[in-house]
């Protein structure tokens, strides 16, 4: 099956959320986890945007590759996995999803660590089932 290259959109909402991060803190992005959701307002296009679960994931996965093929940290890495899994609707992203936790926490030096750091964004629960379908797939530890 031949993938097709993401769509504009997708590219600008990574854009986007490289901005977002790039404004909070430089080269954070790569050097930590960022969560921008319900601790920061977003604009009513970025607000609208991630609604759409196809757009959100694909950006999501996108930025956990790039962040991947760059060399920064397995936790600001697995947290971007974490969140396109939040936004998984089908078995294959989930699979994707759970691949992408599983070679970031494979990278991380402590994985005990790896897990509790990521686990405190779903302290509260998981977003849902493909969420923690990913996240039990993936070998990670959390007790929501």
């Amino acid at each position: 099956m031949r993938r097709l290259p993401p769509a504009p959109s997708v590219l600008w909402l990574v854009g986007v959320l490289v901005a977002l991060a790039l404004g909070a803190g430089g080269l954070r992005l790569c050097v930590a986890p960022i969560d921008v959701s319900g601790g920061t307002t977003l604009g009513s296009t970025v607000a609208g945007a991630k609604a759409n679960d196809a757009l959100v994931y694909q950006a999501h996965a996108s930025l956990g590759r790039l962040l991947g093929s760059l060399g920064c940290t397995s936790e600001a890495v697995g947290l971007q996995w974490l969140k396109a899994a939040a936004h998984a609707r089908t078995d294959e992203q989930v699979v994707q999803a759970a691949v992408g936790l599983a070679a970031a926490r494979a990278r991380a030096a402590q994985p005990t660590a790896f897990d509790a750091q990521l686990c405190r964004y779903v302290a509260r629960g998981f977003a849902n089932a493909f969420q923690a379908r990913a996240v039990a797939t993936a070998g990670l530890r959390c007790a929501p």
